[in-house]
Parts: C-alpha cells; structure tokens; sequence
C-alpha cells in the first residue's frame, strides 16, 4: 500500500485530468506547436478548484445567432463605405466570431502566436483548449491559392474557416465541407457559425468524461 494513499489517489486523479485535456489539444493538431506561455496558462487553469470542462454546444438559439449575424450584416455596410481590404472588412467577421464565442462561454483570441503560425483568429474555451481557427484574407485575393499556402505552412485545419469577406471554406477534421459558404447569405452565414461552433473532434466526448471524472475524484478527496 502506499504511504499516503489520499495523496496518490489525488495524483492518479490529477495525471488522469491533465491526459484529458492533452488529448483535446492535441487532436488533429499535431503539427502546431504551442507556446510556453500558452502552456503555462492552461495548466494554471485546471489545477484550479473543481470545474467541469466546458462542453461543446450542440446548437445555438436561432433567434439570437440571427441577431449576430444581422450585426455583422450592419458592421460589414458600416466599413464597406470607407474600406475594402483585409483589415478594413475583417473587423465585422471577428466581431461576429468573438460574440459568438462569448455567448457559449468560450473566447477569441486574435492574432494568437502557436509555434511558427499566426491565425488572425483561435477560438478558446475557458479552460485554453483551442476549440477553432478562423484566417481572413482581402477581398480581391485568390482565396484558393492563400489556403493552399496555409496549409503548406501547416495551419491546422480541425476546425478552421478560411475567408474573403465574400466566400468563407470550412475545414473540420482535415476534411472540406463540399461547399463554399457565401457570406452575403444571411443563412449561409448563420449555417457557418453553427458548424463552426458546434464541431465535436472524435474521441471528445470521451476526454470529457476523464476530465470530469478525474476533477470529480479530486474534489471528494480533498474534501475527505
């Protein structure tokens, strides 16, 4: 037997716990390299008390997704009139995205560094699990040619949206959505964030159950 068995069980616990959150991260992303930072912080986060991992959404009120997008529509008008280049028309997309984002508990972080890539966009959850990437380009590139170039750079593409302001390509699981989603389409755009938000990486629902399994066991045991 062990010496102190209450403290191996919590070490167990907590090995099981951080193999959890290991296996989310590195889903279908073995190829990005994260910061020591970024490291750091997430460690940070879930050696904190007892919390449950953030679950992914499996819908979005419709009535609200639909005001989000009528404020893009709006944003997207307002900086139409005075730009028509990349950082002039992405500001509404990200705006869009960072609303969404803060609706189902997770946040966006722009211009986030992994490695040697920089998306313009990493959806986080609130424990920094990255949960999607989102790349913006202007809207008289080859928006072809510029996620052909990404993806030789090795940009994940688990969950990641490529986007012109007029078109955006949904990658999940490595894989192309067979069609393009036109983003002057209230719909088109509507049915972009629900994909977007509501992907499920295989193997996800079972790294939940660890993780809260595991956090579960630390609390009764740090309470006993």
């Amino acid at each position: 037997m062990w010496a102190n068995e209450d403290v191996a069980l919590t070490s167990i616990a907590k090995a099981i716990c951080n193999k959890a959150v290991s296996n989310l991260n590195e889903m279908g992303e073995t190829n990005v390299e994260e910061t020591t930072e970024d490291n750091k912080k997430r460690t940070k986060g879930r050696d904190g008390g007892r919390r449950e991992m953030t679950r992914t959404p499996q819908s979005i009120d419709k009535a609200w997704l639909k005001r989000a997008v009528n404020q893009y529509f709006a944003e997207r008008q307002g900086y139409s009139e005075v730009a028509n280049y990349e950082l002039g028309l992405r500001a509404a997309f990200q705006n869009m995205l960072a609303s969404v984002a803060k609706h189902v508990g997770w946040s966006l972080a722009p211009e986030m560094t992994l490695g040697k890539i920089r998306p313009d966009g990493v959806v986080l959850d609130e424990f920094r699990l990255r949960r999607g990437y989102w790349e913006a380009k202007g809207p008289e590139t080859n928006l072809e040619r510029e996620i052909a170039k990404k993806i030789e750079q090795k940009y994940p593409l688990t969950n990641t949206i490529f986007e012109d302001s007029k078109t955006a390509i949904l990658y999940q699981n490595k894989r192309r959505f067979s069609f393009a989603f036109k983003l002057y389409a209230p719909n088109d755009v509507s049915d972009l964030l629900h994909q977007f938000f509501t992907y499920m990486r295989s193997g996800e629902a079972r790294s939940y159950r660890l993780f809260n399994r595991a956090t579960s066991l630390i609390g009764s045991y740090a309470r006993a």
